[in-house]
């Protein structure tokens, strides 16, 4: 039952993580743009292809379909990432969004994002090696239901404090 929890709620963070970047995707060409690692000319179609795996993967694993292929296509996509931001931080370039949107949120590179994306594969292979149990239809989708449910409320709450503290900046 872990390892299917797990799969799922990775497989909520990067289709989250998708649907945000494609909600803001002209902001989100710029930002590959900006960690200069491949030609300006590239970037959009990148941004294409790494928005259609993360889209496609997330959801086959949510369906349950061609799992184990959707887990590699989502952990070399973190690889990537993880590259690109290293890459930045060697140039000292630390003043660049990662881009994560979704669930994550956005937040300035550093290599604390690369151990996070690290933790990520380790979790995603984790999630296909460890021993499985085989779900009804129902349990699986009372089990979406819940981490989505998890999400949303995870999300209330990172905004109900960020609110509280942005209340009393404003109040001092």
């Amino acid at each position: 039952m872990f390892s299917s929890i797990l799969l799922l709620i990775f497989a909520y963070i990067f289709l989250f993580s998708a649907t945000s970047k494609m909600k803001d995707y002209k902001s989100h060409i710029e930002l590959v743009t900006n960690y200069k690692i491949f030609p300006v000319i590239f970037s959009k179609y990148l941004v294409n292809l790494f928005l259609l795996i993360e889209l496609l993967a997330s959801l086959m694993i949510i369906l349950r379909v061609f799992t184990n292929y959707s887990v590699m296509a989502l952990s070399i996509l973190t690889v990537i990432y993880s590259i690109a931001i290293i890459i930045n931080l060697a140039r000292g370039r630390k003043d660049l969004s990662c881009g994560c949107g979704g669930v994550l949120g956005d937040h300035y590179i550093s290599y604390r994002l690369v151990i996070r994306n690290l933790i990520i594969i380790i979790g995603l292979f984790s999630s296909i090696i460890l021993p499985k149990i085989s779900l009804l239809f129902l349990e699986y989708i009372n089990l979406n239901i819940l981490i989505i449910a998890g999400f949303i409320f995870y999300l209330l709450l990172r905004e109900t404090i960020l609110l509280k503290s942005k209340t009393k900046e404003l109040l001092s």
